[in-house]
């Protein structure tokens, strides 16, 4: 993250209001300082509570979720995702040369319709979804919605469906 002083100037606000807000952020677990580093945003920050905590087996770390699932395609694929959907996706992909096709997007996630159009147009090879607290629209998607999602998967033959 930017240094405190920095942000204080460009937002034009006192040091100490900056210097609050971080050790906010700080103590809510979003951010983590590091004297002589700088101030980096926590890797489970927007991650609640009972994920972090649960100790099923279910739950691939975070930090390996998207690689593994990334790496199950090569170069010039299709990969069908939201069009509000995670930064990190979208590096990772251009870095491989996966093409990221955009779906259209709501209040209530990914269009069903818009995707449904472009599993038919686009002859994706998978699709990539953030079913909770998507990042980085926080929307959760209904039941319904997943349920007809998991048709759609199964129809198309998604690798990893």
């Amino acid at each position: 993250m930017p240094p405190q002083r920095i942000i204080a100037q460009y937002l034009n606000i006192n040091h100490s209001t900056v210097t609050r807000a971080y050790k906010g952020c700080e103590e809510k677990g979003l951010i983590k300082g590091i004297i002589g580093k700088g101030t980096f945003v926590s890797s489970t920050a927007g991650i609640p509570e009972e994920i972090l905590s649960h100790s099923s087996n279910s739950f691939i770390d975070m930090g390996l979720t998207l690689p593994l699932y990334v790496a199950m395609f090569q170069k010039a694929d299709r990969l069908l995702a939201d069009q509000y959907t995670y930064t990190g996706l979208k590096s990772l992909a251009k870095l491989l040369g996966i093409i990221l096709v955009p779906v259209a997007s709501d209040s209530k996630g990914i269009d069903l319709k818009d995707l449904e159009r472009s599993c038919r147009r686009e002859s994706p090879k998978g699709i990539y979804l953030i079913s909770d607290y998507h990042n980085p629209t926080g929307v959760a998607l209904s039941m319904e919605k997943r349920e007809r999602i998991r048709e759609l998967i199964k129809k198309q033959h998604f690798q990893g469906a």
